[in-house]
């Protein structure tokens, strides 16, 4: 829930929840979006590569359809969401109907619908759940085409002016992939020829949490000359539920909010670095290494004329096999722009600070205070964002006690300087401001002490020569920011 949250605070600044779409998602150039172009790598398109080119089939008349509806959660019967989904899928229209001459897929279609129900304490992963669907709709009857479905994804077939658009999207692809609209790259509902996903070796199992799974596999299909193509009118007629709540979310932090925005942060620095070589990540991450334990058969479930089943499946020892490299006290952490710079604290050499985050940080100082020099400075992603930590020798009043100060500044280096502008929205910002000193009865606060046990609020490092600083935010500064950039642990 708190992952859902910080996605539909995102995605309602974004425009992506009704309503128009912003200026950061018009076309700079055909098929070509400003978001693919600066967070997706560029705007790349190359002819199909033969090394993703897919053993021929045979020619038929009719394809069959396996739908894959990750999911996690208890009381399937009695599920809202899930209850909505069967509803509108099995109305007329609605890809339960495939086979029914005249459904969604087509006469003579038959469609399969597997709900994989993730259990246990890992955090959410959508795309190991559709791997795991997929290998388990690939065993026994032929499967030519897939689509991964999102539970709170409906088709409006109440809108009688839906009908063409709906019927249209859950017929066979061929080579190319099929996606909601220009935007949704491979979420929402993908639909896509069995043999492509198993040629790109499906999502990547590596994305715990919220977010970008479907960013990579859209790496891997433009890298390999694929690149989904929109459905035609599916921005009105594959209905979010929950949209309504996307336009009352804020990009406000939360403190249950923590481990959701470190797992997208995760998530974006793994998507940024997989983007120069999608091919890499193809042969060592995917449906052939997903690793799950089912917890007893599928079973079927009621879901109005839907032919759907169940399993149960547990990630806990993937995920915790995940965590335990991603914590590891040897693993490095820089500010860099890397997988590893990814929502740790890492020290920054005060000299490549920018001076922008400096000035910030100097107007956030306390009118007592006067700045003398910075002394150190610690840099961490935070989604899209980089949160800066300053600390500030200065002096204090008229008295010259000499102190330390620590503002942290956030950085919106992804956003366009117009766009800034447009919605008021500063390059740097100062989030909070907090006094430093030593523990009662450490000993001397002479700044050159403190420094050597400099280490971020949120940070891992240990502090040096045994001693241990005190640090207390003293005060919060309005942040307006469309992205969250403060990760509290």
């Amino acid at each position: 829930e708190s992952a859902r949250r910080q996605r539909h605070a995102t995605m309602a600044w974004l425009g992506l929840c009704g309503g128009g779409t912003l200026t950061a998602f018009n076309y700079i150039s055909p098929g070509c979006s400003f978001y693919e172009a600066h967070f997706l790598g560029g705007c790349a398109r190359v002819p199909p590569r033969p090394e993703c080119a897919a053993p021929a089939a045979a020619h038929r008349t009719t394809h069959r359809l396996g739908v894959i509806v990750p999911y996690r959660g208890g009381g399937l019967a009695t599920h809202a969401t899930l209850s909505h989904f069967c509803e509108r899928s099995s109305a007329r229209g609605g890809i339960c109907h495939a086979g029914s001459g005249g459904g969604s897929v087509g006469a003579g279609a038959a469609a399969r619908v597997l709900l994989v129900n993730q259990t246990g304490s890992a955090p959410f992963n959508r795309g190991a759940l559709a791997n795991i669907g997929f290998e388990l709709l690939s065993r026994g009857e032929r499967l030519d085409y897939l689509a991964v479905h999102d539970v709170d994804r409906v088709p409006a077939v109440d809108n009688a002016s839906c009908a063409g658009a709906i019927s249209g999207y859950y017929l066979f692809p061929g080579a190319t992939p099929r996606v909601l609209h220009p935007k949704s790259y491979t979420g929402g509902v993908l639909v896509i020829a069995a043999s492509v996903y198993r040629a790109v070796n499906g999502f990547s199992n590596a994305f715990w949490g919220w977010g970008h799974e479907d960013n990579e596999l859209f790496g891997r299909l433009r890298w390999c000359g694929l690149v989904p193509r929109q459905g035609k009118n599916l921005d009105a007629c594959m209905v979010h539920e929950h949209c309504q709540q996307c336009k009352h979310s804020t990009a406000a932090v939360r403190v249950e909010d923590t481990a959701a925005l470190l797992h997208e942060t995760r998530n974006i620095a793994l998507l940024q670095r997989r983007l120069d070589s999608p091919q890499a990540a193809m042969a060592t991450d995917g449906i052939r290494q997903v690793s799950y334990e089912a917890e007893g058969r599928p079973r079927r479930v009621r879901c109005g004329s839907c032919r759907l089943q169940v399993i149960d499946v547990s990630l806990d020892d993937a995920a915790a096999a995940a965590a335990a490299v991603a914590q590891s006290p040897t693993r490095p952490c820089v500010a860099d722009s890397s997988e590893l710079d990814d929502g740790c604290d890492a020290p920054v050499d005060v000299s490549k600070v920018p001076a922008g985050v400096i000035d910030e940080a100097r107007r956030a100082l306390s009118r007592r205070a006067s700045f003398v020099r910075v002394a150190a400075a610690s840099r961490a992603r935070v989604l899209h964002n980089y949160r800066y930590e300053v600390d500030m020798e200065v002096v204090m009043g008229g008295a010259g006690r000499v102190a330390l100060q620590r503002v942290a500044v956030c950085d919106h280096a992804w956003q366009r300087e117009e766009m800034r502008e447009r919605y008021g929205v500063p390059r740097y910002t100062a989030l909070w401001r907090a006094a430093v000193s030593h523990n009662p009865g450490n000993g001397s606060s002479d700044p050159a002490n403190l420094r050597k046990s400099h280490r971020p609020v949120s940070g891992r490092r240990l502090e040096a020569g045994g001693m241990s600083p005190h640090i207390q935010i003293v005060r919060r500064f309005r942040y307006r920011g469309p992205f969250a950039c403060d990760i509290v642990r």
